[in-house]
């Protein structure tokens, strides 16, 4: 009888510490001066040196890149990226990267090769 009124007991403070603790790591949010992140964008352009820079294909903008890691393998290619814009204007914070290529062969599946 003690021993699952202990066991109850138990699982009870520890359903009540788990709110708190959650609590206390939400308080540590960005402070009121930093905006956050907007809703994310897409971008077409050519990745700059060491992926700190994105060139816009069609407006010539540059931008900086926030997590220029995610870009660093990839410099000097047509690329189409999705991102969020930052707390500066010119700023992107990278989420999706895909390669940009022009299509060098045909596709096979393409209505002009059915009968």
């Amino acid at each position: 009888m003690k021993r699952t009124l202990l066991i109850a007991e138990m699982a009870l403070l520890s359903l009540v510490a788990l709110p708190m603790g959650a609590a206390q790591s939400n308080s540590a949010a960005p402070s009121k001066g930093a905006k956050p992140f907007k809703k994310p964008i897409s971008v077409t352009g050519t990745v700059g040196a060491g992926g700190i820079s994105l060139i816009a294909e069609n407006s010539g903008k540059v931008w900086k890149v926030a997590n220029a890691d995610a870009l660093k393998s990839i410099e000097g290619r047509r690329v189409l990226v999705k991102a969020q814009l930052g707390p500066v204007s010119d700023e992107l914070s990278i989420i999706v990267v895909r390669l940009n290529e022009p299509r060098s062969t045909a596709k096979l599946d393409d209505v002009a090769f059915r009968r």
